[in-house]
């Protein structure tokens, strides 16, 4: 918060980053972590999450799951995340599955948070089912699919629609008949 309350004073072009960044190496040699680089996007993190709370300092947000989850999965949130409640999602959602990095750049490549919250809600499940039911119901009767692990594959759409329906006719078929 220190640098950001000196940039709001020096104002931009002032450097102020590269100073710390020099100041930390000198007084703490040993220590790692502390370059431009990172010291900018700490900054990033301090002001980006400051706008979700402006009443409390980014120091006391501890609870928040931006601070459960490694550096480089907050770097990796930054860099390609703008709106800050998407940020938080991603976050949280880390958490709860304990997801690597990779898994993380993945889910925000293939716009979870997208799929995840504009799903229309078409039942009342949760109304009318426990909670760990009402999920499972609701999660199994989601009519979207993601084929992305066919990307780069030549195939056509159609074609895919047919052998999956003949794959599952068949199927069917072959219970019915047992």
């Amino acid at each position: 918060m220190a640098i950001l309350e000196k940039q709001k004073e020096e104002g931009w072009g002032t450097k102020i980053i590269e100073r710390v960044a020099k100041d930390l190496k000198q007084e703490f040699p040993e220590m790692t972590g502390l370059s431009k680089r990172n010291l900018e996007f700490m900054q990033q993190f301090a002001s980006s999450y400051q706008i979700l709370f402006p009443k409390q300092p980014v120091s006391e947000m501890n609870s928040s799951a931006i601070f459960n989850i490694p550096w480089g999965h907050n770097i990796a949130i930054l860099q390609t995340i703008n709106n800050p409640n998407e940020r938080l999602w991603y976050a949280s959602q880390t958490v709860e599955n304990d997801w690597s990095r990779n898994v993380l750049t993945h889910q925000i490549k293939s716009d979870l948070y997208q799929r995840q919250t504009s799903i229309e809600k078409t039942h009342n499940f949760d109304l009318t089912l426990p909670n760990p039911q009402s999920e499972l119901v609701a999660d199994l009767l989601k009519d979207e699919y993601n084929f992305e692990f066919l990307r780069g594959s030549n195939f056509k759409e159609r074609g895919l629609e047919d052998h999956l329906i003949d794959n599952i006719t068949s199927r069917l078929v072959g219970k019915i008949f047992i």
